[in-house]
């Protein structure tokens, strides 16, 4: 028996009921998601190596980095090994020497990147984003840096004219989903096929529970 808690455990469902279905909502323009049951979220469970060092989650990434840029090694470290994504967003909010109108301007540098290795190293979370098309990607969340600043049940949510959010994440993925498209297409194929991308990546891990109350 599970019990649907959507900022919880969606991902935690059976694959026959569709749990990434139940992490978003789209019309003809527009795919929003939220949550650790979509594989876009940065909460999704994809091992990806970037110069070397191993990342369990995109956040990880993103939060590694903010750390990096801050000179907060005490806060990186603990990031790196954080038992969960839920921890490490947690974490990535104590960053030390943390100055606001830096980070707006390298926060889309950081995920962009974290999310093209993620995504070329883990062709099933690849063929998810590009199988969204050209629609627009919105982060479903009231976070107004990462989302559109709009919930997953808000009525207004894909309408873009109701968005009050930078969508950093959402940007971000359209960008990455941009250059997996130009290198398929380099690489004369139809089809996503990991000779295409990175090959070399880490062993998959079983996905950590997120604690109760954390979501992305």
């Amino acid at each position: 028996m599970f019990t649907i808690r959507p900022k919880n455990n969606l991902n935690e469902l059976p694959p026959h009921l569709q749990p990434e279905k139940l992490c978003q909502r789209e019309n003809d323009r527009v795919l929003a998601w939220f949550g650790q049951g979509s594989r876009l979220s940065n909460f999704s469970e994809s091992p990806f190596k970037v110069d070397n060092t191993e990342y369990k989650w995109n956040e990880q990434f993103i939060g590694a980095g903010k750390a990096t840029l801050f000179n907060d090694d005490v806060t990186r470290e603990k990031i790196m090994k954080a038992k969960s994504p839920a921890v490490v967003k947690a974490l990535s909010s104590r960053v030390k020497n943390f100055i606001p109108q830096k980070w707006e301007q390298e926060c889309g540098k950081i995920a962009f990147k974290g999310a093209l290795a993620k995504f070329e190293q883990n062709a099933d979370h690849a063929n998810v984003l590009l199988a969204t098309g050209n629609k627009e990607l919105a982060e479903a969340t009231r976070d107004k840096t990462w989302g559109v600043g709009l919930s997953l049940s808000d009525p207004g949510l894909l309408d873009p004219t109701h968005w009050t959010g930078a969508n950093v994440m959402g940007n971000a993925l359209m960008k990455v989903r941009d250059t997996l498209r130009s290198r398929i297409s380099s690489a004369s194929t139809s089809s996503l096929d990991d000779s295409v991308f990175e090959t070399q990546r880490p062993e998959p891990r079983v996905a950590n529970e997120v604690p109760p109350d954390f979501a992305y």
